[in-house]
């Protein structure tokens, strides 16, 4: 394998992301109180997997953040509706990787 060159640089890594209020988003939401970090792990894909066809590849990458912060408001609503929150991350005090993996289409 030859790798070519490796630049060190520094990028702010944040984002978002929206859930559904459950338990699990009730805890994540507590956190951000606690200041406590969780760890993030964002898959990506570089193709409609649905439009491929059996021996086609393409990219699958994980995003990986070890240490990560979250804020979000509480979610508000009417009786019966479904609740869902908008999550704010950033990546601290850690460095983040970037897997990447070739997939095959297989039968």
């Amino acid at each position: 394998m030859k790798i070519g060159a490796i630049i060190e640089t520094e990028a702010t890594i944040s984002g978002s992301f929206t859930t559904a209020w459950s338990t699990r988003s009730a805890e994540w939401y507590e956190q951000q109180f606690k200041n406590k970090p969780i760890s993030i792990q964002i898959p990506i894909r570089d193709a409609i997997v649905e439009e491929l066809e059996i021996g086609d590849t393409y990219n699958e990458y994980l995003v990986n953040i070890p240490v990560g912060e979250i804020s979000a408001p509480l979610p508000s609503g009417a009786k019966g509706d479904i609740l869902s929150t908008d999550f704010a991350y950033s990546a601290v005090r850690s460095p983040i990787t970037i897997t990447r993996s070739v997939v095959t289409i297989e039968e």
